[in-house]
């Protein structure tokens, strides 16, 4: 049998999937799709303890909070806290690119960092996010795709496998 692939989500493809977003594009499908695969076993998702941080209980219903803490909860869900060893190689990736910044004029910010650093340490086959162009100072991910500061990782929008059922009901137990 194969190895089960391992994801990252960025904390806003978690956010787009408990709010149950209207995404351009039909994005919410590769949401649900890898959803699916976590929920049904198929697929390891590694999460920075960082999206615990990002995502405040205040933007959620009591519903959506439980259905956050219930999704965290499963075996294959790989909450990874930011110690030491995290913490220096996101401060690797800042330092690459902050050398770079006379090109850009824009820097990684410290919790793409954390979330970059996280994927890599954990050996993530692929890194999912919507962050194309980044905010105000901050650089886009999805441009990063292929060589983060020389490390391998394929950053991309989740992408659906075939026709996926959109239902919030993946993320119970």
């Amino acid at each position: 049998m194969a190895n089960k692939p391992t994801i990252y989500w960025d904390s806003c493809v978690l956010i787009a999937l408990l709010k149950d977003e209207n995404r351009p594009n039909g994005e919410m499908r590769g949401v649900y799709s890898w959803a699916r695969k976590v929920s049904d076993g198929e697929a390891v998702l590694v999460l920075s303890s960082l999206a615990r941080v990002e995502i405040l209980k205040s933007f959620l219903r009591t519903d959506q909070e439980r259905k956050f803490e219930d999704f965290l909860n499963r075996s294959n869900i790989m909450e990874i806290e930011m110690g030491p060893r995290v913490a220096e190689k996101a401060r690797e990736l800042r330092d690459h690119y902050q050398g770079q910044k006379q090109n850009s004029k824009k820097i990684l910010c410290s919790e793409d960092a954390i979330h970059l650093a996280t994927a890599i340490m954990y050996r993530a086959d692929e890194f999912h996010t919507f962050d194309t162009n980044g905010k105000n100072r901050c650089l886009g991910l999805i441009p990063l795709s292929g060589s983060v500061a020389g490390y391998p990782l394929t950053i991309c929008r989740p992408q659906a496998g075939g026709q996926q059922e959109m239902d919030l009901s993946i993320l119970e137990a």
